[in-house]
């Protein structure tokens, strides 16, 4: 299972969501046949509707308690961005999570040292070959998924910000 989330009616998630199903999934199921996709979003517009199919998913809303179980099922999830802006919540989610992912260098964005755990790509080539490895790669696979989560306790957890936070008052 490859995982994509995001609002798929903001122009960026719709703009990945096309280009994930249209080009990069074809190519990645000629290296790795097996598998869905899931595109899990509040509130997809009508393109991304039209995506769905015998092996792509399109959720519509969804509980936190089920968004939950998709980042358990998944592989990997896929955060194929083109353009935007800020850090990308969802690249923080998979990480939190344990889920490795490949994304791009928009999606990457304002996420230090996130190279380091994740493949960021911006050719469709490199996106669909890093996506074929991580979803045949077990070892791979789990380097990934620790490194995800020693970057978001790294950076990301309550106490580094208390530190962050403590620091800038006492500072």
């Amino acid at each position: 299972l490859v995982l994509f989330v995001g609002v798929v009616g903001h122009p960026p998630n719709v703009g990945a969501a096309l280009w994930l199903v249209g080009e990069i999934r074809p190519r990645v199921r000629g290296l790795v046949p097996r598998g869905r996709l899931v595109l899990a979003s509040s509130r997809p517009a009508p393109e991304v509707q039209a995506l769905a199919g015998r092996d792509v998913t399109v959720t519509g809303s969804i509980s936190g308690m089920e968004l939950t179980r998709l980042y358990a099922q998944a592989r990997a999830a896929a955060i194929p961005l083109r353009f935007g802006a800020g850090v990308k919540n969802k690249v923080l989610e998979a990480l939190h999570h344990g889920l490795p992912l490949v994304t791009t260098p928009t999606g990457a964005e304002g996420i230090p040292d996130l190279e380091t755990v994740a493949s960021v790509e911006s050719a469709t080539d490199g996106f669909v070959q890093a996506l074929a490895t991580l979803l045949s790669d077990d070892t791979l696979w789990g380097e990934r998924s620790r490194a995800g989560k020693k970057l978001i306790a790294t950076h990301y957890s309550p106490e580094h910000y208390g530190t962050v936070l403590l620091n800038a008052l006492t500072g």
